[in-house]
């Protein structure tokens, strides 16, 4: 469980900015998970995504329930959804990009490595060129198998909790992948 010095910190950080008190993957309210890599705050949902993407992408930890270090709390008040949220449409990221393609952008990775520079007081990375945010990172490999992944984590949070929808309404008009709209199923009781 977070000491309570930590949980004044978030507390903090939440009342400060409203933009922190929703997902900034899905527009859920109250997160109560972060990623300090970029520095932002995440449902449940979302976090399973981050979770997948591995910990060199998004480290993902509670606010509640974990420990932070120093330079992971520093990171968050550095950070916020709403400055992420901003670099990315500078960058040119579509703000309906799903989770997987989104954080695996040259511009999600450049935040990243900026982010922590900026925190360790190291020196910042090389200026993103002009146009090119957008674009997957040198690092990035998307294997089909993981958009299943995230329509599993989306379509078991229905399953599990039948007033929290994956639907446009509930996610600002995105879901956490790319094939999360279609309605389109297989009836195979019939």
């Amino acid at each position: 469980m977070a000491d309570l010095e930590t949980a004044l910190f978030f507390q903090s950080q939440q009342d400060s900015d409203a933009t922190n008190n929703v997902c900034c993957d899905t527009g859920s309210a109250n997160p109560q998970w972060a990623s300090p890599s970029h520095g932002i705050y995440i449902s449940i949902e979302a976090a399973g995504v981050h979770r997948s993407l591995g910990v060199k992408v998004s480290r993902v930890l509670s606010t509640t329930m974990d420990s932070w270090k120093p330079l992971q709390l520093k990171m968050m008040k550095l950070g916020g959804n709403k400055r992420f949220a901003e670099f990315l449409q500078e960058q040119g990221v579509p703000d309906d990009m799903p989770i997987r393609q989104k954080y695996t952008t040259r511009a999600a990775d450049w935040y990243q490595k900026n982010l922590l520079a900026i925190a360790e007081g190291s020196a910042p990375p090389e200026p993103l060129a002009h146009g090119i945010g957008h674009m997957p990172s040198s690092g990035a490999a998307t294997r089909a198998g993981e958009f299943v992944l995230d329509e599993v984590f989306c379509s078991a949070n229905l399953l599990s909790n039948s007033s929290t929808q994956c639907a446009k309404k509930q996610t600002r008009g995105r879901c956490l992948s790319s094939g999360s709209s279609n309605s389109s199923t297989t009836d195979s009781s019939s």
